[in-house]
C-alpha cells in the first residue's frame, strides 16, 4: 500500500469516496468501495474547475508544494498552520477532512491525529483526488 505523508498507511476506500487513516495500520469499517467506482461530481466542479481538480494532468501539475504556495502568494504555510492551530496539536478521537487538498495539509493533519491516537477520514467526491 502507498504511504501517507505522516507515516499513516492509506486505508481502504469507503463509499462514497472516503479514505480512512488510523494509528499505523488501516482500520476497516463501513461499506467498502473501489477507487474506480463511479461517483457523480457536482456540475459546477466539472464545468468550471475541471482544469484544476478533475483532469488527470491537473493533478500532476498542481500537486506541487511550491506551486500551491505560489498561487496563494507565499501564504500556504501560514494559512495551513492557522487552520491546524484552530484544531490543536493533539487530535484524539475521529477527525473528518472534507475534500482533499493540494499541498501537505493532510499529512500535517494526520500527524496531529496520530499524536492523539485518533483516526482521520478523508472524503472527496472525486476519486482522482483520493488516489492522489
Amino acid at each position: 500500500m502507498a504511504q501517507a505523508n505522516a507515516g499513516f498507511r492509506i486505508g481502504q476506500l469507503f463509499a462514497p469516496g472516503m479514505l480512512r487513516f488510523g494509528g499505523s495500520r488501516p482500520r476497516v469499517a463501513g461499506r467498502a468501495a473501489s477507487l474506480d467506482q463511479a461517483v457523480e461530481a457536482p456540475d459546477y466542479l466539472t464545468a468550471y474547475y475541471w482544469w484544476a481538480y478533475v483532469h488527470p494532468l491537473a493533478v500532476r501539475v498542481f500537486e506541487r508544494q511550491w506551486l500551491v504556495n505560489l498561487i496563494l502568494w507565499g501564504n500556504y504555510a501560514r494559512l495551513r498552520d492557522a487552520a491546524l492551530s484552530e484544531l490543536g496539536d493533539v487530535l484524539p478521537g475521529r477527525t473528518l477532512q472534507v475534500a482533499c487538498a493540494y499541498g501537505d495539509l493532510t499529512g500535517k493533519l494526520s500527524a496531529h491525529v496520530g499524536a492523539g491516537g485518533g483516526s482521520i477520514d478523508v472524503v472527496d467526491v472525486l476519486p482522482i483526488q483520493l488516489t492522489n
